[in-house]
């Protein structure tokens, strides 16, 4: 309001604004604020009991690698054992296609308990109780060792497996453990 003298007349002049629509859109704001806030709590929640289930389920399927691992490496070392005795000539002279045969389940024996081992580096490594440090990986002979490694497969497929690689390719930098050796 606005005081004026007209004519020795008080006169007020007042300007009025009609602030419902404000005071709607307010009260609307201040009610979705809040519903928001509700479903973020709600939702911070939800996430945070799905993260202890996700960790629980996480130690078990731990556990579950660590036992399978170990119950599986048993048998595949005891295995091993036959399979090195029979190519030691123990159990008798063998054929030169048996002592192939044997060789070969020697391999992928030694293949199987390798991967176990590994199963229950990356168990230990998950847990935090085996330590990472970094070393230098020597690619040529790494990828060496795959080929020889696949070379059986090829073979019995028929197929050439070659590596060929260019003379500049050395050594790389590797985070390893100390169990897993990087050529």
């Amino acid at each position: 309001m606005i005081p004026l003298q007209v004519s020795r007349t008080s006169q007020f002049i007042a300007f009025v604004r009609d602030i419902s629509d404000r005071k709607r859109a307010e009260e609307e704001r201040d009610h979705w604020t809040q519903t928001l806030e509700r479903q973020v709590s709600d939702r911070t929640e939800a996430l945070q009991r799905a993260n202890v289930r996700l960790q629980e389920v996480d130690k078990v399927r731990s556990a579950f690698v660590t036992i399978a691992s170990h119950e599986i490496r048993t048998p595949l070392s005891s295995s091993l054992g036959y399979v090195e005795n029979m190519l030691d000539g123990i159990t008798g002279p063998l054929s030169e296609r048996q002592t192939k045969y044997v060789r070969q389940i020697r391999d992928n024996t030694t293949r199987l308990t390798r991967l176990i081992n590994e199963l229950l580096d990356l168990s230990l490594i998950e847990a935090g109780r085996l330590p990472l440090h970094k070393t230098d990986v020597q690619v040529e002979q790494l990828i060496q060792a795959v080929v020889e490694t696949l070379q059986p497969l090829a073979q019995a497929k028929s197929i050439e497996l070659v590596f060929e690689h260019p003379p500049r390719v050395s050594r790389y930098r590797a985070i390893a453990t100390s169990s897993i050796r990087l050529c």
